[in-house]
């Protein structure tokens, strides 16, 4: 999760490494767990909203905006592993 300089959620940052496509797949759902726990997701471009929903429909995050088993689970499964 980006933190700021106080540890609450820099969005803005999260937001730019997202679209810049330089975020891990944990990190990517913590961006739209706070999305949705803030009511953000719907007030920025359709894409966000149309995410939001998607991943609250597939069980990844409750409506209220909590990453669930489900979600930790389909990120771990994501995360690259170490090769030896």
């Amino acid at each position: 999760m980006s933190e700021g300089t106080e540890g609450r959620f820099d969005l803005v940052g999260a937001t730019m490494d997202f679209e810049a496509g330089e975020q891990e797949p944990a990190d990517t759902l913590e961006l739209f767990a706070y999305l949705i726990r803030t009511g953000r997701a719907g007030r920025l471009q359709g894409f966000y909203g149309r995410t939001a929903a998607n991943l609250i429909r597939d069980g990844f995050i409750t409506p209220e905006g909590e990453i669930t088993e489900a979600g930790h689970a389909a990120v771990a499964d994501a995360s690259p592993t170490p090769t030896d």
